[in-house]
């Protein structure tokens, strides 16, 4: 599997924006590529690769790399970083990154991870799945053509939304994955040629532009405790029955809600536990001791291939002692399945929950403590507040945190459901991420944004970048008018803030 490290902090370093013009962010020979399939496939994981040899590590070297939906980008098989910030397809925001440090003499290898949705949605808006990218070092430049290969990844289709405005649960399939995909060296003689679908400027993507906002920031947190650990009765489920078998987890009370909500505290140190067995499934409850957003990730080692395991998220308990899995009707939860030997297991998309369980059917498995790498704007705590009264300073770190978590590549509602960048929440956002962090880059996009997004007849979306019109059909002229006038609000804050 492809071992994901631990980011402590922000992975990729970002060049200035106006290091060219806009429009001259890639050469003309630099092509847009897919693969060949349909122009808007639904909950599609695609891999690219490129191999090439340097004389030399070079000095210099800067790539320019944008996809539509979203990309992970991988050197030499070392995570890099994520993008690109959401934008309107037309406007397409365009990662520029120092890439130097990651690359070496002799052969070297870029390979990328491509998501596209495929269907409306709220975080981002519905584009056609591509990818682009431009290296350009001291002597050598290599760009996106038909001489790169692509591949399905190890993603299959649950079929299952994780939310009504969102992309759809995973199922991970580590016996899929190539090992070494993202190496030099690799086999990809079975893997079929991308298709160039042109040059910069091909439709949708016609203005791209630098991303003029930091890159996220990546840490790690560990779980705090184990609430639970308990046997199920049944022998076997599959991925759409999994949030039923999570969220009554464990299927007897357990002592530990006995009027206390106390786990037995981990030492992420020290915490590698065998667990599961071939006869009944085993569920674990885990509490990360706060609200956390970022990528759920799983190390184990088994001796079977095909052991599973599936992963619930909630942010509370009910009176029984169940983590809240099901989130308004919807599954709140992934499926990873593993192949033989150790394995690092990393969710795609972001998850945000407090209480984790996890079941494991199928064999048995050693596991290190459950993990998220989280992942949102570079915020620093340049504001503070302490009072005699501990809490009123309580509340205060709580709005900070909380407002920490609603920032990621733009102000969001909310971390979980919809991942939505609302006027009328951005209204409030703006000001406390100033008084919180000291920042005005996010509430500066933001504005800018409603004129990227602005439809023909002016009435400004009450959200945006999304498929506001689109995901609601026949409701979408409904567009909370209220919402754009308090653009104007906004705008005179950011005025009198700046």
């Amino acid at each position: 599997m492809t071992v994901l490290p631990i980011l402590l902090a922000t992975t990729m370093t970002q060049l200035p924006s106006g290091d060219r013009a806009d429009h001259q962010l890639f050469s003309p020979q630099t092509q847009w590529i897919w693969d060949g399939g349909p122009d808007k496939p639904v909950d599609a994981y695609r891999l690219f690769r490129k191999e090439f040899s340097l004389d030399r590590k070079p000095s210099k070297a800067v790539l320019r790399i944008t996809a539509d939906a979203e990309y992970r980008l991988f050197i030499n098989g070392e995570y890099v970083g994520r993008g690109p910030a959401p934008n309107p397809p037309a406007h397409i925001s365009v990662d520029v990154i120092d890439v130097a440090k990651n690359l070496t003499s002799g052969a070297n290898c870029i390979g990328v991870i491509v998501y596209h949705l495929g269907i409306p949605s709220f975080p981002r808006m519905l584009g056609r799945a591509g990818l682009i990218a431009q290296l350009d070092t001291n002597k050598v430049t290599i760009a996106t053509d038909a001489s790169w290969k692509c591949h399905d990844a190890w993603w299959t289709p649950s079929g299952q939304r994780y939310s009504i405005f969102r992309e759809f649960t995973e199922i991970l399939d580590g016996r899929k994955e190539p090992a070494g995909w993202n190496k030099p060296g690799f086999n990809d003689g079975g893997w079929k040629v991308a298709v160039p679908l042109g040059p910069v400027g091909t439709a949708p993507w016609t203005a791209s532009e630098s991303r003029d906002i930091p890159f996220p920031a990546d840490s790690v947190t560990f779980a705090r405790s184990m609430l639970f650990s308990s046997e199920i009765s049944l022998k076997q489920f599959d991925a759409k029955q999994a949030v039923q078998v999570l969220s009554q987890a464990p299927e007897q009370q357990s002592p530990l809600y006995a009027g206390k909500l106390k786990g037995i505290p981990l030492d992420p140190r020290v915490f590698h536990k065998e667990i599961g067995n071939a006869q009944y499934p085993s569920t674990f409850g885990f509490d990360f001791g706060r609200e956390v957003s970022g990528f759920p990730e799983i190390v184990v080692n088994t001796g079977t291939d095909g052991v599973i395991i599936d992963l619930g998220y909630g942010e509370g308990i009910d009176r029984q002692g169940h983590i809240s899995v099901r989130r308004q009707n919807y599954a709140s939860c992934d499926r990873l399945i593993l192949r033989k030997g150790p394995q690092t297991l990393r969710v795609f998309h972001h998850r945000a929950f407090r209480y984790m369980v996890l079941a494991v059917q199928g064999g048995t498995v050693r596991i290190e403590t459950p993990r998220i790498i989280e992942s949102g704007y570079p915020n620093k705590d340049r504001g503070a507040f302490s009072c005699s009264d501990p809490m009123l300073t309580k509340i205060w770190e709580v709005g900070r945190h909380t407002m920490r978590i609603c920032m990621d590549q733009g102000f969001m509602d909310c971390p979980w459901r919809e991942r939505g960048q609302y006027i009328g929440d951005g209204l409030a956002e703006g000001p406390v991420a100033l008084y919180a962090f000291g920042d005005t880059a996010l509430m500066r996009r933001f504005l800018r944004q409603a004129k990227l997004c602005q439809p023909a007849d002016g009435l400004l979306e009450p959200a945006y970048p999304n498929d506001w019109t689109a995901w609601h059909g026949s409701r979408g002229p409904n567009r909370i008018p209220g919402y754009g006038l308090l653009w104007v609000v906004m705008l005179e804050q950011y005025y009198r803030n700046t």
